[in-house]
């Protein structure tokens, strides 16, 4: 037994001694670990950037195609008519996307009247908690005043039996207790009702610190608020699928990317047509403007629209036009065109800071509308795994991941759905 004593503790002092030089060689080499960063996800305004590739383009024939399926209802039928960049030449009515947008447009409203009604309870609950602390306290401002009058009651009791015992001092003993004992049942019965308003007052009391803190940290409240919490996320949500069913709709305008002359109608106004249809045919004329090309990938499609802004190798150019509803290819890759209007006097003076060549390609940054009111997290806390968009949270019981769905993204910075706002958020290693 003793051996095996021996033997242990050896080991024991042998395993603390690696121990010790392992933290000693590892303090000696400047081994360590990279600090833990962490931000708060915000409620906050985020304006969608991505950097594309585009170039001049020499004018040339533009063929205008169907955005959307449907009916075809032209505005122009005139071979040679002038049509100027961003004129509305037609649209393609699809009774679908109308029913969208007001299917959209009822939602947000319920969901708004949802955000309405939880903010009115939370609002009539905390009303209720203080309704409440004021009776309580009316309640013990009640109570006081019952004590003090009761109290003045003993004092005028005791004073008057001190003066009949004065007054009664030579009678006999007989006499003296005779006429001391309603003096003195009076003085008892005022001290019984001291005692009953003390008590009263300690129950006011008492019942006054329950409301305080059930006003302070009431459970229904913070249910409630936990709801109304919920309606906002839901009211958010339907905000998006309104703009999302609007710009569907949008989409299904048919719109002059160019300044020029209509050269030919392909289909005939009334007639159906499928999404990338060629629709018209249109000739650039001279004027002030270049156009400029965009490729976008296929898998960023949705992220450029018409009307994004446009600023080319850094200098604010315009903004976007038309996006083709049919896929390109640009060295290799699939995607779509879309077109851009440029200051042509910007073009031929360098401004760009490069050449401003047919077909030379140039860095172009294309900026969405601003979204606001979005959780906004660093994109360096975003990881994807095994087809999974995740962030780490704190929590409670340490980090979990929590799935989130990007819906835009700048330079440095994401708006993802499915992240609660406040959270705090790991950052990734650098």
């Amino acid at each position: 037994m003793r051996r095996s004593v021996l033997v242990g503790t050896v080991c024991f002092g042998l395993a603390a001694m690696a121990v010790a030089v392992i933290a000693t060689v590892g303090s000696h080499a400047g081994i360590s670990r990279p600090p833990i960063k962490t931000v708060v996800a915000r409620l906050a305004s985020l304006t969608p950037e991505v950097t594309l590739t585009g170039w001049f383009q020499p004018p040339a024939s533009v063929h205008l195609d169907a955005t959307a399926s449907g009916s075809l209802v032209l505005n122009v039928s005139v071979v040679g008519q002038a049509v100027h960049a961003g004129e509305q030449l037609g649209k393609i009515t699809d009774p679908a996307l109308a029913a969208a947008v007001r299917q959209a447009e009822a939602d947000q409203s319920e969901a708004n009247a949802a955000v309405a009604a939880a903010r009115a309870e939370v609002a009539a609950q905390k009303a209720s908690d203080q309704q409440a602390v004021g009776q309580a306290q009316r309640t013990v401002t009640t109570a006081q005043a019952g004590l003090a009058a009761a109290r003045a009651a003993e004092a005028k009791a005791s004073a008057a039996l001190s003066s009949e015992r004065r007054v009664t001092g030579g009678a006999p003993p007989a006499t003296v207790s005779a006429l001391l004992a309603p003096y003195q049942q009076q003085l008892a019965a005022s001290q019984a009702s001291v005692a009953t308003a003390e008590n009263r007052l300690h129950e006011a009391q008492a019942a006054l610190a329950a409301a305080n803190e059930t006003a302070r940290s009431d459970p229904l409240v913070t249910a409630l608020t936990a709801k109304l919490s919920e309606a906002q996320a839901a009211a958010r949500a339907a905000g998006y699928q309104v703009q999302e069913a609007t710009d569907a709709l949008a989409a299904a305008t048919l719109t002059s990317p160019i300044n020029g002359v209509l050269a030919q109608v392909l289909v005939a106004s009334g007639s159906s047509v499928q999404v990338g249809t060629p629709v018209l045919s249109l000739e650039p004329a001279s004027s002030s403007t270049a156009d400029f090309q965009i490729f976008v990938p296929q898998l960023m499609g949705a992220k450029v629209a018409v009307g994004d802004r446009v600023c080319v190798s850094g200098v604010p150019s315009g903004s976007i036009l038309y996006v083709s509803a049919t896929l390109s290819t640009y060295q290799g890759a699939q995607g779509f065109l879309a077109t851009a209007s440029v200051p042509r006097n910007a073009a031929s003076s360098g401004a760009f800071g490069a050449t401003t060549a047919s077909g030379v390609p140039l860095q172009v940054q294309v900026e969405g509308p601003t979204l606001h009111q979005v959780v906004v997290v660093p994109l360096s806390a975003i990881a994807y795994h095994h087809g999974r968009t995740t962030v780490s949270v704190q929590s409670r019981k340490g980090r979990k991941q929590v799935a989130v769905t990007v819906i835009a993204r700048s330079a440095s910075k994401a708006a993802v759905s499915g992240l609660r706002p406040g959270a705090t958020v790991y950052l990734l290693p650098s």
